[in-house]
């Protein structure tokens, strides 16, 4: 399955539902990335026109493996992207085909997280490394809008 939208298919008013499932490999990871994608990317949305542009609006669902940023080892987290839009100018679109796999893509990309950390944030080596942390002891002591008050 590909991300395209053929734009001379819609008419003005009309939705054109999408649903697709796409192998991991779609995001074009290499085997020495610390970042991987086992699962398949889930989008559902629709497409549709309006006035001179191409909307497409939906959600992005998958996971990517993280290497846990005390341990090393594995993280599976969860991407949700809720509210997926694009717009492309139809002027832009040559042909009326139009494929959205790149802003697919970048908007997954996007959306890993920094920093992960295995058992929810508990990970188990944290006290082995706590050492090694550095400890703040910054205290704000400057507050600009101090003399503000609620009314």
């Amino acid at each position: 399955m590909s991300c395209i939208i053929y734009a001379d298919r819609l008419k003005e008013e009309q939705r054109e539902a999408i649903e697709l499932k796409l192998p991991p490999d779609f995001l074009q990871t290499y085997p020495e990335d610390e970042i991987t994608f086992k699962e398949e990317i889930l989008i559902q949305g629709e497409t549709y026109l309006a006035s001179d542009h191409l909307v497409i609006h939906g959600s992005v669902h998958t996971s990517v493996l993280l290497p846990c940023s005390i341990c090393n080892q594995p993280v599976k987290k969860t991407i949700h992207i809720n509210s997926f839009y694009h717009t492309e100018e139809l002027a832009n679109i040559k042909s009326h085909i139009f494929d959205y796999s790149e802003e697919i893509r970048s908007a997954i990309l996007l959306s890993i997280p920094q920093f992960a950390e295995c058992n929810e944030g508990r990970c188990e080596e944290r006290k082995q490394m706590e050492k090694f942390f550095k400890k703040s002891n910054i205290t704000p002591s400057h507050f600009p809008f101090s003399s503000l008050k609620e009314k």
